[in-house]
């Protein structure tokens, strides 16, 4: 049976290792040139808070992002997309949270 539920296509797979934006913005300042203390004091935000988010240990907030977008160009968006399906596939990796759902079905199956 080849129904169009049963097929999986690249676009539905889960990526095997969760992409931060921030590393996709680090590259697109390598590439320009740009250093992250320039852009840092450019947007006006401290440069150790910009340095963890384009090195995965912050969040891209909405601030930042349309920051950034300002900035740069790079549409902020996207970039958001980014983050919460980095979110997303961290969450679901967490032990103890798959856990939690485990619990919590079983629960609702006797409801």
């Amino acid at each position: 049976m080849n129904t169009t539920e049963n097929r999986r296509s690249a676009n539905s797979a889960t990526p095997y290792i969760a992409v931060h934006p921030g590393s996709i913005i680090k590259d697109e300042l390598e590439f320009r040139g740009v250093s992250q203390k320039q852009l840092a004091k450019e947007i006006g935000v401290s440069y150790s808070l910009f340095n963890e988010v384009l090195n995965g240990k912050r969040e891209l907030n909405p601030e930042i992002a349309l920051l950034i977008e300002a900035a740069t160009g790079m549409e902020a968006q996207p970039l958001l997309r980014i983050q919460l399906d980095y979110n997303l596939q961290q969450t679901k990796l967490s032990k103890s949270f798959l856990d939690r759902i485990a619990s919590i079905r079983r629960v609702a199956a006797v409801m």
